[in-house]
């Protein structure tokens, strides 16, 4: 056998097509990206982790593209149903919910059927899809959605350091190419049906794993498998997807303090559960106490370590969320504002000892041109945490009405200011991250602003057009947010 034939990219083949594929019923929204301006104007390039746009990337695999997509289309497309109850059910059952005895257990991502040890395992399923129509969806991970992952995650172990790990394990390596071809299927570059497929071979092999055994690969393709379902599906829907995560995490006791894959694991799927707990007005699945094991900003800022010290803003920004949740029914009204009190001081003692590296490297103000500021980093957690720590101090200031003290300089009181600059970074850096948070809160403060239009005017076409080339560009759907933002401001 060659080098190459061993190079990992080629599934089992062995498996008989008898295997009962009960995931057909999984609906998805497959959206193709449309404008919602007429007119695009000039905007900066936009794009995630690589030194050159996606698109480009999609080109040099065009004809293995156009290969898949026939392939899918000569094959027909499967016949929708309606959602599997036993499927969906199983998904809403977090991992530590039946504790696994002697004799049986149940997998993570269970259809709701108990595994004996001693019967005999699944037939592996056949991997989807040819070898050289793997090399072209991972070509498009490396340099597209596995740095999704990587945001605070400079030592890049989805896209670098565990590559290798990657493709030596079917799970992992199933849930890779599964998240590059939903990426590619919402920019209008693949059919849906072979996410469809790549996800379903995915879940699988996945649902035969004993959580006791549970490992790093595993942990990365659950992870993978939760920005899958942040892109397909709605947010509650989503949200249900992360709690088997968020018990694995519990489980093994990996946290934000854990090391090498598993601390990246950790930042990826917390920055999800954040999201989705914001939309929802819930609490985050994993309480932020479990987050980390020092939370110092001193000792943080004294490591000079941009990671460390900016996943200690998403910490606090998730604190805030928490603290505007629904269903905070242990806190009394003066324990949230006391709460929300101290946040504040802490989002503010996070920007004091910003160290170097977490500071923008380059900054002018408004133009002609950009009624934004120009902000640009070095580091991707920089963007990260500075995003933030504008974020969390807007809904301090806006929705918990924080008393922020007589120390506040003018500009850190201003609730104008936080959003300039919010939208400011994300329109100043070519790093496609956290959209889920930017999409949402781009233009937030506007909302309650509304009377404003006039004055803001040119803030709200750039943010039309900067929500337009985010989905044209990644996938990531921001239509409706971009919707929501015209109604408000009268645009339609």
């Amino acid at each position: 056998m060659s080098e190459d034939d061993d190079s990992g990219l080629s599934g089992s083949h062995t498996a008989s097509d008898e295997f009962l594929n009960p995931l057909h019923s999984i609906s998805s929204t497959g959206l193709h990206p449309q404008d919602i301006l007429q007119q695009s104007g000039n905007v900066s390039t936009f794009y995630l982790g690589t030194d050159a746009p996606a698109a480009s990337n999609n080109n040099i695999s065009a004809p293995v593209f156009a290969q898949l997509n026939a392939q899918s289309s000569a094959e027909g497309q499967p016949e929708r149903a309606d959602p599997d109850p036993t499927f969906d059910e199983a998904f809403r059952t977090d991992l530590l919910e039946t504790a696994p005895s002697a004799d049986v257990y149940t997998p993570p991502f269970s259809l709701g059927l108990a595994l004996s040890r001693k019967s005999s395992p699944f037939r592996e399923p056949r991997f989807p899809i040819s070898d050289a129509q793997a090399l072209a969806l991972l070509r498009s991970y490396l340099t597209e959605s596995a740095t999704w992952c990587e945001t605070t995650d400079t030592n890049k172990h989805f896209s670098a350091v565990c590559a290798h790990d990657m493709l030596e394990s079917n799970i992992f390596k199933g849930s890779a190419l599964a998240l590059a071809s939903r990426q590619l299927s919402m920019t209008g570059v693949l059919v849906e049906e072979i996410a469809l497929q790549l996800y379903q071979y995915t879940i699988q092999l996945l649902i035969q794993q004993d959580p006791d055994q549970a490992d790093a690969a595993i942990l990365a393709s659950c992870t993978l498998l939760c920005v899958y379902e942040m892109m397909a599906s709605d947010v509650v829907d989503w949200r249900r997807h992360l709690k088997g995560c968020a018990g694995l995490f519990s489980s093994k006791g990996w946290n934000g303090s854990s090391e090498g894959l598993m601390k990246a694991c950790f930042w990826a799927f917390a920055r999800i559960d954040l999201w989705a707990a914001f939309l929802l007005e819930k609490r985050t699945l994993i309480p932020t106490n479990c987050w980390v094991s020092d939370e110092s900003l001193e000792r943080a800022a004294a490591i000079d370590c941009p990671d460390d010290y900016c996943n200690l803003s998403i910490l606090l920004f998730a604190r805030v969320v928490n603290c505007l949740s629904r269903d905070d029914s242990e806190s009394t009204t003066s324990e949230s504002r006391r709460e929300a009190q101290q946040l504040w001081a802490r989002f503010q003692e996070w920007w004091k000892f910003r160290p170097k590296r977490v500071r923008a490297l380059y900054r002018t103000g408004p133009t002609n041109s950009n009624p934004f500021p120009t902000i640009v980093f070095t580091y991707t957690s920089s963007i990260c945490g500075n995003t933030f720590y504008h974020a969390g101090s807007l809904l301090l200031l806006e929705k918990l009405c924080i008393d922020p003290g007589s120390d506040s300089s003018d500009e850190m009181i201003d609730p104008i200011w936080h959003a300039m600059e919010l939208c400011g970074i994300s329109v100043s850096n070519v790093d496609h991250l956290d959209f889920g948070l930017n999409m949402r809160l781009l233009g937030d403060d506007e909302d309650d602003h509304a009377d404003d239009t006039a004055r803001y005017a040119a803030e709200q076409i750039v943010l039309l057009k900067h929500l337009i080339r985010i989905q044209r560009e990644t996938g990531w759907k921001t239509e409706g947010r971009a919707e929501d933002l015209r109604k408000i401001w009268g645009l339609q």
